[in-house]
Parts: structure tokens; sequence; C-alpha cells
């Protein structure tokens, strides 16, 4: 039933009225005008249209605020959240004036960006920015212009050309030139030009070029030129271009970056370095198919590092090098068609003194099993007489094969050896180092284990974003398999598909760290077996395993927390002969058998915590328990949601000393709770049990003493309850309710000013328990509110913004929907009115500074309001015993007055003189201001001038009491003290 409440409240000027009225300067927004009203100011904003626009050519230089105002293409203010942005143009630009299809010239401190343009036919360049920052050339197509695509030109800095089509243009692709720098060319697709695809050139440094696809043009992929330097090349795909091939280097470009680029199928090179280009690092590129060599370094182009890269089955060599002192090691070398290597140089090493490259007709005799070949490497033609002393007897890549550390190095290499001579493993093994696999995928065939890591105690690894698959269904194999080894991280990789274990943990692993992996459809997700101690399981995923999601056994100490392990064959989570794990805010739902089990198999199993779990089965071929405990003492099974079982929700076989407390249990076809077969002295309390088919307790054994059943909440429509045949049983404070308890709301405190309506209400049950709030719904007219505090005790302040309503107008409802655990949804409703009241702000006065002599009487007064602010549109009439000195008033601004009078002085005994305001302002209560002075003449003779601070004299003024804040203002009636007689006489 719904409660409802209906408050109305007339705030009334009465005595002293307190007003808490605060007026913002309005704004408001038509959308359909696209008027924009702010305080006094209108501002009329032309709407854009939207679609294509159609030009012939766009010339932007440097006056961007003229043409977002001019053209409906152009939006923004060049601001770095809102860019200036050229959007949805098709340019023709066959009668450009400027021959480009867009010119941009000299934007430097603007945010543009230049976005969905097709630009085409243009005499020169699609696009042109030239000394121009800031700018984001995103999805455009750029074709068929006279000579370039897009071009850089001049110092432009800070650009970004991302996603654009570039092709069949007559010249390059992309240029940048003279002096650009910072610049990022990434994800374009550069085709069928008629020079190079991108091309650097004059100076042109510190840029990154990656991610492209650049095929077909007539010249090299990329070409860098005269003194470019410190430039990235990384990640592109460069294929069958013309001339020298796909990337190039020449005159003076020094300390660049060409990294995991592919370079296939080019005229002539993949990469090419001429003329004095040095110190640049060639890694992890592929350069195979090309019509001459892989790697050409010629004229003076010395101390290069070549490294990672793989180059086979280019036509002629693999790698040519007539220049000096270059580094060249743990490259592939495989089918190259005459030999894989040739050096006219002088010193260049071929290893770099502890591993060399991998040649496939060099692989053997390997001894010593060190992964270098016993004899060198000798053919390397050329005048130089090169060698390789220490060739790869496997390759430095990973092509799909299985992996084995044995860090023992008994079976297998040990991580040093296998970080030193294989490219996909990197790091040194410590802390802050870890030695790292990454991104691996292997198919093990059906045999074996995928990754296999063992007898490693002291070094710390990663094994991460690796899919492994096949693994062998015997012999304890597993997609990844740790044995006898500490201190790993396994972490986002796929375990899926393996013929036994997704990832396992066998002996002796201890302070792993097992997350973000997926286990599916192996035989068991993931498993812990022997001693296997400390280890860490979080937010993996095993689902659809033969048997479980995880297993641990015979192991200690280990935590298991915030996994999703739904629909196993068998169990969730299974425990089994193990203690003082922690198996906590998991998720195992629709699992055959159980959700989660605790086996004492051979052993007890002690200490575990159950805690924070949802264990549900909600599909009909489930045929037992949620959570399932056999022979396990002292274990904690706490705050778990247990549902839809199709037996009982949590049962205990030769269980004994357990707490189980705080579980939310329900909807279960037997009972929620079951214990049978000696189950001694367990604690079963404070557990919320409804709506289980058969009743909410089961003791089913007079073997099962002196278990404790106190202060539960059983909820069953048919008043099926404890059936107990149990001995000694204790059943007290159990709280047996038909219907699911409810929850009360009433409101306890309100407080109404012009900022902000407060309303503070209790939330409570009927019964006398704790209980968590999960969620709060509220509206105040129909607007959601979000602004809700807990204080203490039950009570919560709800923040709201004020909605004032006239004498008889409908009041302002206020609702809400409360959900908390263990109880029914709650729906409360009430009804506000707070009626306006009237605003008076006030003006006050304060004499600043005063001095008097026989010459003028000078006065600086400062008018301000509630807040202390300076008041400067204000009208002052003033009078100086009686006589009107209004226009002798002078406004120093902020507030500040000043007026020079003419002396009058007074004699003592005499009346003192009047020195009248009348002040007014817009939106102020106008203010009336009176002070009288007495200067005795006999003073002012004995000196020049004298400050007025010398010169004690009584000021009586209208009292004006206002709060702080600008908020409000205390209304008081209150008379003007005037003495005619008594003065404040200066001796």
């Amino acid at each position: 039933m719904r409660n409802k409440s209906k408050i109305r409240i007339s705030i009334v000027t009465f005595g002293i009225i307190f007003a808490f009225l605060f007026i913002n300067n309005h704004k408001f927004f038509n959308e359909q005008d696209g008027i924009i009203e702010n305080g006094n100011k209108i501002n009329i904003k032309r709407l854009k249209s939207s679609g294509n626009y159609f030009e012939s050519f766009i010339h932007v230089n440097g006056n961007w605020s003229e043409t977002a105002t001019i053209y409906d293409w152009c939006s923004g203010d060049g601001s770095w959240s809102n860019p200036y942005t050229i959007e949805n143009v098709i340019i023709n630009a066959s009668t450009s004036p400027t021959g480009n299809g867009i010119l941009i010239n000299n934007s430097k401190n603007e945010y543009i960006i230049i976005r969905n343009c097709t630009i085409h036919n243009a005499g020169r360049m699609g696009i042109w920015l030239e000394n121009t920052n800031n700018g984001r050339l995103i999805n455009n197509t750029c074709i068929y212009n006279g000579e370039y695509g897009i071009i850089l030109n001049i110092n432009c800095i800070n650009n970004t050309i991302f996603d654009n089509i570039v092709n069949s243009n007559t010249g390059q692709g992309i240029q940048l030139r003279d002096f650009c720098e910072n610049n990022t060319v990434s994800g374009n697709i550069i085709d069928n030009n008629g020079w190079c695809g991108i091309r650097v050139r004059y100076s042109s440094s510190n840029n990154i070029i990656s991610g492209n696809t650049i095929s077909d043009n007539n010249w090299e992929g990329i070409y860098l030129d005269e003194n470019c330097d410190n430039n990235l090349i990384s990640e592109n795909t460069i294929t069958n271009n013309g001339r020298n091939g796909g990337i190039m280097f020449s005159q003076l470009c020094d300390n660049n970056t060409i990294s995991g680029n592919t370079a296939n199928a080019n005229t002539q090179n993949g990469i090419y370095l001429v003329d004095d280009c040095d110190d640049n690092t060639i890694s992890g590129n592929t350069a195979n198919n090309n019509t001459q060599f892989g790697i050409y370094l010629i004229e003076h182009c010395d101390v290069n590092t070549i490294s990672g890269n793989t180059v086979s089955n280019n036509s002629w060599f693999g790698i040519v090098i007539s220049s000096d002192n270059n580094l060249i090691y743990q490259n592939f070398f495989i089918g190259n068609n005459y030999l894989h290597a040739h050096d006219d140089g002088i010193n260049n090493q071929w290893n770099n003194s502890i591993i060399g490259n991998y040649w496939d007709n060099h692989t053997s005799p390997d001894s010593n099993n060190d992964g270098i070949v016993d004899t060198p490497y000798i053919w390397i033609m050329g005048s130089a007489g090169s060698k390789d002393y220490f060739p790869l007897a496997e390759t430095p890549f990973h092509s799909g094969e299985k992996v084995h550390i044995d860090d023992s190095g008994v079976n297998a290499w040990n991580w040093s050896t296998t970080a030193r001579l294989k490219f996909w493993c990197t790091g040194s093994g410590t802390y802050s180092d870890p030695y790292i696999i990454d991104g691996l995928e292997i198919d093990a065939g059906g045999s074996g284990s995928c990754i296999l890591i063992n007898n490693s105690k002291n070094e710390y690894f990663i094994i991460i974003n690796c899919t492994v698959y096949n693994a062998g269904s015997g012999g304890r194999n597993a997609g990844i398999k740790l044995e006898n080894t500490n201190n790993g991280t396994l972490k986002n990789n796929n375990c899926s598909n393996n013929g036994y274990f997704g990832i396992l943990l066998d002996k002796n692993c201890k302070n792993n760290t097992i997350s973000k992996n997926v286990a599916n459809d192996n035989e068991c997700g993931i498993c812990l077996i022997s001693n296997c101690n400390n280890n860490t399981i979080l937010d993996n995923t095993a689902n659809n395993n033969l048997i479980d999601g995880i297993m641990v056994w015979d192991c200690k100490n280990n935590s298991i927390s915030y996994n999703t392990l739904n629909s196993n064959d068998n169990v969730g989570i299974i425990i089994v002969d193990s203690s003082y794990n922690t198996v906590t805010r998991n998720i195992a739902n629709n699992n055959k058998d159980y959700g989660i089990m605790l086996y004492g198999f051979t052993t007890y199993c002690l200490n575990n915590t159950v805690s924070g779990n949802t264990a549900s089965n909600t599909i009909t071929s489930n045929q037992e328990y949620g959570i399932y405990l056999i022979a396990g003492s002292e274990n904690t099974i706490s705050n778990n949601t247990v549902n839809n079982n199709n037996q009982y929700g949590i049962e205990l076989y030769y269980s004994s000393y357990n707490s189980i407390s705080g579980n939310t249990i329900y909807y279960n076809k037997h009972y929620g709770v079951h214990l049978t077969g000696e189950c001694n002295e367990n604690n079963i309390t404070e557990n919320y049990i409804y709506f289980n088919t058969n009743g909410v307790i089961f003791i089913d054994s007079s073997d099962c003493d002196d278990n404790r059943i106190t202060r539960n909440i059983f909820v069953s429509s048919d008043q099926k309850f404890i059936n107990d045949d149990g001995t000694n049983t204790v059943i007290s404070m159990n709280y047996e309710l038909l219907s699911p308890p409810q929850l009360y709301v009433e409101i306890v405190d309100q407080l109404f000013s012009i900022a902000e309506f407060t309303i503070t209400i209790n939330v409570f049950s009927e019964l006398p328990f704790d209980f968590s709030i999960l969620n709060f719904q509220i509206w105040w007219n129909g607007i959601v509110v979000n602004s809700i505090t807990e204080l203490e005790h039950g009570l919560y302040n709800i923040s709201l913004t004020p909605i004032f309503v006239n004498p008889g107008d409908d009041p302002i409802l206020l609702n809400m929907t409360i959900t908390a655990i263990y109880h029914l949804e709650k729906y409360f409703e009430t009804y506000i009115a707070v009626e306006p009241c009237e605003i008076v702000k006030y003006l006050q006065v304060d004499i600043t500074d005063t001095s008097y002599s026989l010459e003028h009487f000078n006065f600086t007064f400062f008018i301000f309001n509630e807040t202390e602010q300076g008041i400067d549109a204000t009208t002052i009439q003033m009078w100086w015993d009686g006589v009107d000195v209004s226009a002798e008033v002078k406004n120093l601004g902020n507030g500040y007055y000043f007026i020079s009078l003419e002396p009058i002085t007074v004699a003592p005994g005499e009346d003192p003189i009047l020195l009248k305001m009348a002040i007014s302002a817009s939106g102020y209560e106008d203010k009336q201001f009176e002070t009288y002075l007495a200067v005795d003449p006999e003073t002012l003779e004995k000196g020049v001038e004298q400050d007025g601070d010398e010169f004690p004299f009584m000021i009586l003024i209208i009292a004006i009491v206002s709060t702080a804040g600008g908020i409000g203002a205390a209304i008081i009636t209150i008379g003007i003290l005037r003495k005619r007689k008594p003065t404040t006489e200066v001796i």
C-alpha cells in the first residue's frame, strides 16, 4: 500500500522575515529557433544544416572565424574541445583558383578538423596545409589530383592524418616537407599514386608514420630524404611498390626507427638506406619476396642496428651491406634465392657477442643444447669476409610451436637462455622487469601442454595475451601449465578447447596470479593440485567445462574471487582436501551438480571461507545443490546468494563447527538448508531464507547434535519453516513471516531555502535487524534526483532544487522507490507546497576616509551590498547643512565615492551639522543615510589639515541587519536616532 502524505508550507512575512531567495540570471535555449537568451543578452545562432556540400575549392588563410560564420560546412570555435571543423564537403577542384581542393595556411593556434570530405581533380594538391598546426585530417578521400593527395608544407606541427583514402594522384600520396614536426600519419590507405606513397623531406623530424597500408605506388612506399631525423616508421604494410622498393631513406636521415613493418613483394628492396643515413634502428620487420634484396645499406650508412627481422625468399640476397660499423643480429634468414647475406663494408658485426642470426642453411650441430650452433656461419659473401660466430640453432621467432621452459635447465632452456635467444621472450626476471611471453598462438596438436613452465622458483614472469588450445588429454597436460613454479602471472590468455586442463598449477606452485583468463570447453577450466599455496585466481571465466570450472586439491591459502563459472558439467568451484582458502564474490550458476563444493575426500576441509558468491541453477537438468559441504569443519559460509537449485540451497554432510550466516537462500526445490549425517555444532544465523518449496531448514538425522539456528528471517507462505529431527538443536530469535518484511519511510525534518530544499527521511524495517539499502530511485516533479546522502541509523538527506508554488496551485510530487536486501520493494510519495516570499536587497554605506582643514572637509565613502560587493550604478542625492551638494559627488569606481565639502565649524555647545544622503540603485531598496558633525574651529586653526581619525565625532546611521552571502536579509523596523544638541567636539 502506498504511503501518501501532503505538506503545505507557507513562508509568511511577519515581524522579522528571513528570505532565502536568490535569482540567477536566466538562460534559455529555443532549439527550434536557434536563439540563445542569456540574461539581458540575445545571441542569434545560425543552425547548421547536415548532409553533403559541394564546392570547387576551400581556402582558409587564418580567417577561421569568418569561415565558420559564413559557411554551413564549417563549425566550431577553434578550441581544443570545439575545433573548427570542415566536413561532408565534396570538392571537384578542376576550376580551383588556388589549384588545390582545400588550402589551409597560417593557422598556428587554432584546433581544426577536416573530416569526411572528398577532393578530386585538383590541378595540384587535394589537401594542402601550410604553416599550420593542430589539424586533424580524418576519413577523407583524395583521388585523381594533379600532384599530391595530401601535403603538409613548411612548419606544420602537431597534425594528424588518419584513416584517409589517398590514391591515383599524379605525384605523392602524402608528403611532409620543410620542417614539419611531431605529426602523425596513421591508418591511411595509400595506393596507385604516380610517385611515393608517403614522402618525408627536408628536415622534417619527430613524426610518426604507423599502421598505413601502402601498395602499388610507382615509386617507394615510404621515402625519407634530406635530414629527416627521429621519425618512427612502424606497423605499416608496404607491398608492390616500384622504383627502389618498400621503405627508403637517403641523404642524412639519422636516428630513425623502422619497426614492425611488412615490406614484401616490392620492386628491388624491402628496406633501403643510402647516402649517409646513420644510427637508425631496423627491428622486427618482415622483408620477404622482394625482387632484389630484403634489406640494403650502401654509401656510408653506418652504425645502424638491424635485429629481429624476418628476411626470406627475396630474389637475390636477404641483406646487402656496403657500409661500416653496423650491427646485425637475431634476424631470421630463410629461402633467399641467391645467398642470405653480402658484406663489402668495414667492421660490420653479425652478432652481438651473445647471439647471432638464424640461417636456414646452418642449424647444427648444437651439442650442448645452448641454442648456438657450434661452428660459425661463413657464407656471407663480399670483401669483408664476415662471419656470424653465434649462429642460432632455432629461429628466434615463434611459428606456433609449443613452449617449454625449465629453469633448472635439465629438460629445456631456462628463462635466461630463452630470453636471450627468442625474440618473443623479453625481460630479465626481476620483480620490476619480469620475463614476458606475449601474444603467442599455440596448437599443441593433441599432445603435451601448449606452454609448460617448470622449476622456476625465483624468477618473476608474465604470460599474457596468448591463445593456447588442443593440449593433450592425459598426463596432466594443459593449455598453460606451471609446475614447481613461483611468482608467475597469467593474464588475458584464452586457454579453451584443451584435452584436459585449461590452466594447471601442479605441485608446489606458490605466489602466482591467474587473472582475466578464459578457460572454457576443457575437461577442467583452472586447476591447482598438490601443495599449490598462496596463489590468486581472480576475474577469470571458466564455463562449459566437462567436469569443473575451478578445482583446488590439497592446497592452502589461495584466493579465488570474482570469477565466472557457469554451465560446467560437475561443479563451478570445487575445493578438495584443502584448507584456509577464500572463495569470494564468484558467480557459479547453472552447473549440473553443484555451484560450490567443499569436499573432504581423504582429510577434512578446514577453515575455508565461502563468501559473497552467487550459486544458482535455473535449468531443469540440475540435480543437486547451490553450496555443498562434505566433511568440512570450521568453515565460514557467509553472504552468498543461493537460489533456484533443484534440491537444496546449502547442504552439510558430516560437517561440524561451521558458520552459515548472512546468506540469502530462496526458491530452491527442497529446503533452503539441509543438514544430514552427523553435522554437529554448526551455527546457522542471520540468514534470509524464503520461499523454498519444502521448507526453510531440514535437519534430517538424530546424529546431528547441538546445532544453533538463531536470528534468521524465514518466509514461507504455507508456513513450512524448520523440520528438526536433530538432537539438542537450539532454535531462538528467528522471525517467521508469511511474506517478505516491509520497509517504512517517514519524513523527520525539512528545510526550505531559496538555494535548496532538504528533506530528511528515516527508512526502517518491521524487523529489528540491520539491513542495507541497495538502491534509491527518487523523482521530484517527475525529474530524477541523484543527490541523496546517507547519515546514520537509517537517516538520509535528499537535496532538491527549489520549486515554489503560489497559493491555490497544486503541490509538487516527491516520490521514490527503495530496494533493500531481504525486503519488499518500497514505494513512497509525498506532496510539498512551498510558497514564495518577497525578496528585499539592501544597500550599505561605510565612510572609509575623512580629512578636515579650513579650506575643505573631504569624505570618501563606500556603497556596497550584503556580499560586500561595491555598487557603482547608483543615484546619490546629498545635502550638507540643508544645501544640495549632489553635483559635487565623484564616482571613484568599485563602489567608492568622494565629496569635498565647504567647511562649517561648530563652537562648543552648538548643534552639529547634518550630512544627509539618499541613495538608490536598480534592484535594491532605497537607502537613507544621516550623520552629524561638529568640528571646533580653534582646532582647525592649530594645523593646516588633520585626518578625520584625529577628530572623534558621533555618526548615527540607520541600522540594517543583513545576512552574509547575499542570499537574504532580515527586515526590521528601527527608529532613526537623531540627537540635535549633543555634539562631538574637537578640543
